[in-house]
């Protein structure tokens, strides 16, 4: 008996050293947490803000009682990260470089689960070496560094799923330990965590829903084959699941029952070839999107490519219980989410997949790390530490250095830079209700609050309101009709010196508001990168436009 009781407690001893994390490690994550944030700020301001963080201004704005009650029943998008954002801008104001930093915490708060995950999947040596850098890839993957400068949920959910991801890790590790003769009781706080991270993804984006049906397969999966060693896992797992309803019950009925009905037109196709290649090479650490084959594309695969095939082959061929299973969920919440993200999702060019691929990056970057496990000596193992770090130490480099171009996805700013050098006191600036927020926003901050900002087509709505919203983002609006074009040229006529802002001008949407322009021999100006254009109205040229004709 007394041995027994011995057993037991050097099996628990055991199994909390294996646990425990030193002050040297969370100093060590520290600084590399502290390092990826001065990273994320590095040129956050650069871009300007483009249309849907627009959006997410707005809705930032308006007040919590409104998001959580009207507007959560009419953008498809969860209203957490608007709720968490209106709250950020109260305090640190509503900035470019504010609104970005939200996402740049989100995402930095996101590397100690990385490492908790990392660490506690594994029973080697090492596995202290392989967390750290795998925190360390992950401060330096482009996908993330970019979305850590956007004004928008997806660092959110990447945070949730990591959590999630952690919690599912320990509590595997508890239930496979392959050295405890009796299994202890298992702690209660993993299932908790399991649910609020699990609540907080759907509450972040909805196509976290495909994740956690993953993740629910590999628990389903984990429950039949422990089932016999734990008395109380019903119990704890029925714990989770009833917190998860009443964390994630509200925002669950809101998408079935109303933002996803009304947004049939998102799922419009499967993506095409390049587009996997692309959506691929982001979650290895890749930049740039793939428009076709080439030596680029050759080079990137050989650089990334192997890092987290080489690290699955190690833990599955070297690894023990724990290691296969944490390879099993690493492997399933990445590649298979992945894929079915690529069988349902297009998104009309490359670069608007990276969004929905984001949260994979953390399974890849886990298995890149533990691809160190290959090698034997130590000199080794830092030369290709070394390779890996350099891989994608390249790839977030050459997104910074390219940040004011490649991501200026819209220069909203430099248009009303130009208004506001040339613009007149007083002179009116047209823009699509879509713009109106960050024209707004501009103009305020360069100072220039005498220039008069008219919508053409209303008020921003919510997306109830906008039934011509399609995914591939050319219309965001309801299309111009000729009672909205007449309400404009008369407004241009009684404004003759004028600005006027479109957002993709070629588009059927403004196809009423041509002939106007060019009856007001209007100068147009389109912005490269980006889909806008600027057009100068001259003194006096409105009494030219068909409506002044007629009436004359």
């Amino acid at each position: 008996m007394e041995g027994g009781l011995h057993q037991i407690v050097a099996n628990h001893d055991n199994g909390a050293a294996r646990f425990s994390v030193s002050r040297n490690d969370w100093l060590l994550v520290g600084i590399i947490t502290a390092a990826a944030f001065v990273l994320r700020l590095y040129g956050i301001d650069d871009a300007s803000l483009w249309t849907d963080e627009g959006y997410s201004i707005w809705f930032g704005r308006q007040p919590l009682t409104a998001l959580w009650g009207e507007i959560a029943r009419n953008e498809y998008n969860p209203i957490l990260y608007y709720m968490i954002l209106h709250v950020w801008m109260d305090v640190f104001g509503d900035s470019a470089t504010s609104v970005r930093a939200l996402s740049a915490v989100l995402n930095c708060l996101t590397i100690p689960f990385i490492y908790l995950a990392t660490r506690w999947a594994l029973r080697t040596p090492q596995a202290s070496l392989v967390a750290t850098l795998a925190c360390v890839l992950f401060a330096l993957a482009f996908s993330e560094l970019q979305y850590a400068q956007e004004a928008r949920t997806y660092t959110l959910c990447v945070l949730a799923i990591a959590i999630a991801v952690t919690a599912t890790v320990r509590i595997s590790a508890e239930l496979l330990d392959p050295v405890a003769s009796e299994p202890a009781p298992l702690p209660y706080w993993p299932f908790v965590a399991l649910a609020f991270g699990c609540a907080l993804a759907v509450w972040a984006h909805y196509t976290s829903l495909i994740f956690l049906a993953v993740l629910g397969a590999y628990h389903l999966g984990l429950v039949w084959i422990t089932r016999q060693r734990q008395a109380n896992l019903f119990q704890l797992y029925g714990l989770a699941a009833a917190l998860f309803l009443v964390l994630a019950g509200r925002a669950l009925w809101l998408m079935f029952a109303y933002a996803l009905p009304a947004s049939d037109n998102f799922w419009i196709g499967v993506p095409t070839f390049t587009d996997v290649i692309d959506a691929t090479s982001i979650i290895f650490g890749g930049a740039l999107a793939v428009d076709s084959w080439g030596l680029e594309v050759l080079s990137r695969a050989l650089l990334f490519g192997p890092w987290p095939v080489l690290g699955a082959y190690v833990l599955w061929k070297r690894g023990h219980t724990i290691e296969r299973a944490s390879l099993i969920l690493l492997l399933s919440t990445s590649l298979i989410a992945f894929i079915a993200y690529l069988a349902v999702t297009y998104m009309g060019k490359p670069v608007f997949l990276q969004r929905i691929v984001l949260p994979a990056q953390i399974g890849w970057v886990i298995l890149c790390a533990a691809s160190l496990l290959a090698f034997k000596a130590v000199h080794f193992r830092q030369a290709a530490a070394g390779l890996l770090v350099a891989a994608f130490c390249f790839s977030s480099l050459s997104y910074l250095t390219g940040n004011s171009d490649a991501s200026n996805k819209e220069p909203w700013k430099a248009i009303a830079q130009d208004i506001s050098n040339s613009a007149d006191e007083g002179e009116t600036v047209f823009v699509t209700a879509t713009g109106e927020v960050l024209m707004d926003h501009y103009l305020d901050l360069m100072g220039r609050n005498d220039l008069e900002l008219v919508s053409i087509n209303g008020s921003y709505r919510t997306p109830d309101a906008r039934p011509a919203f399609d995914a591939s983002a050319i219309r965001y609006t309801t299309p111009i009709d000729a009672q909205i074009a007449r309400q404009f040229e008369v407004s241009l006529i009684e404004r003759p010196s004028a600005w006027v802002v479109l957002r993709n001008p070629n588009s059927p949407n403004w196809a009423e508001l041509h002939p106007i322009l060019e009856s007001a021999k209007a100068d147009q100006i389109d912005y490269q990168p980006g889909p806008l254009a600027l057009y100068r109205v001259h003194p006096n040229a409105g009494s030219g436009t068909p409506f002044a004709r007629d009436s004359e």
